[in-house]
């Protein structure tokens, strides 16, 4: 209650960033994992490491944190609409807590594989849950600027995980991301939940509580009775999982949220953020891994801060289509630079090509591609099939992260590493280009439903 007065004297586009801060500070430990094999396999495949692992455990690690995400899904379906948007985060941060514990006084590989599959449950968790507690409490006129803070809190994590992972021990950088969800338990705790939820569960005067907190009035009848109405209509319709095919709206949003989260993914940035030292280091880079992984990063950081920025007033669209047209163009060059280079030219003079193209990549992929489906996701369900929505779009995620994984580590056991990077690149660029001649009506559709948005 003391919390509830005072989010009252705060303007109310301030009580919806101090609540969403906190609400998804869970994204920077979120995002020290997601980059976090990068530096500590060169730590754990030294001769000094605390820990012996192979190759093939790397890999695991890799996949471990994966395979949790999947199995977060259920997890956060139950829990959503269950216990509610912030019971579910707060749950994810507790047991988050625990793994990174786990991962400090780890002694043996088989804990750290445990410790990751958790640690991607609870992001999966996180991922699904942060956008739709934003969108629920917060104004339109800045929800995609608050729907991205997760993505830039997210890189965040990325860069500091770059920043000290090769310096201090696997324990120090644990207690780190430890430290950040105690944090946010410390926190959050004392925030109000989504007035959205507390109208599915017929608390009314909860939900006014909430809506005034977040409003920063005490005259929210208005909106309150059209959120109620929204309930109202939404759920007098079915909610199945199927719905989500049958209905034609709801097929629309699938469509579109399948396809962009994947070309997300397909494009590389789990593969470039789980590996990003060992690509410099085979790419003959003019700096060093550690530093190209920082600036790498740190660009990827000020990229998602711009387009938080800019979203709702450029609009989603035009970063989108901005963002992907750019992005082609740097992973095309960095294949015709590479197919060049293993055809016996000497490109000694112009060993800066693919560095450059890395750090561009950087800047482009998380102006839009990297950075708008995440906003829509939180954003283009409605409320009855919402929980099935995000579900859902997190399995395809999740899959389009494993198999991008999954073929980057396949090229690496059969080519030199250099190599499969080269493929991993020339592969996709030669399966796109002969894939869509044949399928002229796929490519016409995907482009509709993009130009749609």
């Amino acid at each position: 209650m003391v919390v509830l007065k005072a989010l009252y004297s705060f303007p109310g586009w301030v009580s919806q960033v101090l609540a969403t801060m906190s609400g998804v500070l869970s994204a920077i430990p979120d995002g020290m994992q997601y980059g976090w094999t990068s530096p500590i396999s060169s730590i754990l495949l030294s001769t000094s490491s605390p820990i012996a692992v192979t190759d093939n455990d790397i890999f695991i690690l890799e996949v471990a944190y994966v395979l949790g995400g999947i199995l977060g899904i259920p997890i956060t379906m139950y829990l959503l609409d269950k216990v509610g948007r912030k019971n579910t985060i707060l749950f994810a941060a507790f047991v988050a807590l625990f793994a990174w514990i786990l991962i400090g006084f780890s002694s043996s590989v088989i804990t750290l594989h445990i410790a990751r599959c958790i640690l991607g449950s609870t992001a999966d968790v996180n991922f699904v849950t942060g956008p739709v507690y934003i969108a629920e409490i917060s104004d339109k006129n800045i929800r995609g600027c608050l729907e991205s803070t997760t993505q830039i809190l997210l890189m965040l994590g990325v860069v500091v995980i770059y920043c000290i992972g090769p310096y201090v021990s696997i324990a120090v950088s644990s207690i780190i991301g430890a430290s950040i969800l105690i944090t946010q338990l410390s926190t959050f705790f004392f925030m109000p939940d989504s007035p959205y939820y507390h109208l599915m569960k017929n608390q009314k005067e909860e939900a006014r509580k909430s809506l005034q907190a977040f409003r920063s009035t005490s005259d929210v009848d208005d909106e309150l009775q059209i959120i109620e109405e929204a309930i109202i209509k939404e759920n007098l319709e079915t909610s199945r999982f199927l719905d989500l095919f049958k209905v034609r709206s709801n097929l629309k949003v699938v469509l579109i949220l399948s396809v962009l989260n994947m070309l997300q993914h397909f494009s590389g940035v789990s593969v470039m953020a789980m590996n990003m030292h060992m690509i410099l280091k085979e790419a003959d880079s003019m700096i060093s891994a550690n530093a190209g992984a920082i600036i790498y990063s740190l660009i990827m950081l000020i990229a998602c801060v711009v387009a938080g920025m800019v979203v709702d007033h450029a609009g989603r669209r035009l970063l989108l289509c901005v963002s992907s047209i750019l992005t082609a163009l740097t992973l095309v060059i960095l294949a015709v630079y590479f197919t060049v280079k293993h055809n016996g030219v000497n490109l000694t003079s112009y060993n800066w090509i693919p560095v450059l193209m890395i750090m561009l990549y950087a800047l482009t992929v998380k102006l839009g591609l990297g950075t708008v489906p995440c906003i829509l996701i939180g954003e283009l369900f409605p409320t009855n099939v919402k929980v099935w929505g995000v579900a859902y779009i997190s399995a395809v995620v999740l899959f389009a992260v494993l198999l991008s994984v999954l073929f980057f580590n396949l090229l690496q056991e059969h080519f030199v590493a250099i190599k499969s990077i080269e493929n991993f690149q020339v592969s996709r660029l030669i399966h796109w280009f002969s894939v869509l001649p044949d399928f002229a009506s796929i490519r016409s559709v995907i482009i509709v439903m993009v130009l749609s948005i």
